[in-house]
């Protein structure tokens, strides 16, 4: 599942790439009444980050997301940097569904190396000071050369 995430995001970053605007539903076929839908959302500028959200019963599923600045597609150096850089672009992802980062009520953090969690977590810290969500870290994840952390947000609808 994890992999699957950041999986959907290379394929999307690539769709993006070639110029494609990237709408869909991915809630067909699932059997619960009140079917969820997932919406890829490509920002207004040309050179975003694409991201997925999906929205069911007054909560906001944000996939994983990596500290790709929208603007310039360019990484920034450092996992501090990456991390407040994820958390922006989540915070855009929550603010087109309705929400913000101070309704998230859960995060999971994915870190290349175990060496990197005390700058990940000063900026995380930083981010979203006192008020922090429940947060699961986990070490290990091979991304993409150069990405050093990744984030998924789970947060209620404002």
């Amino acid at each position: 599942m994890i992999g699957q995430a950041f999986f959907v995001l290379a394929a999307l970053a690539d769709a993006r790439r070639y110029g494609y605007s990237i709408v869909g539903d991915v809630g067909a076929g699932l059997s619960h009444a009140r079917r969820a839908r997932a919406l890829y959302v490509q920002e207004a500028t040309a050179r975003s980050a694409v991201v997925r959200r999906r929205t069911h019963d007054g909560i906001v599923y944000c996939a994983g997301q990596v500290g790709i600045e929208p603007s310039t597609g360019v990484v920034p150096d450092g996992v501090g940097p990456q991390t407040r850089q994820a958390l922006s672009n989540l915070a855009a992802v929550l603010s087109a569904a309705g929400s913000d980062l101070e309704h998230v009520v859960k995060a999971t953090v994915y870190v290349r190396d175990a060496s990197m969690f005390s700058e990940m977590d000063a900026a995380y810290a930083d981010v979203f000071g006192a008020a922090r969500p429940a947060r699961t870290t986990i070490r290990g994840i091979d991304f993409r050369p150069g990405v050093d952390v990744g984030i998924d947000l789970i947060a209620a609808l404002s």
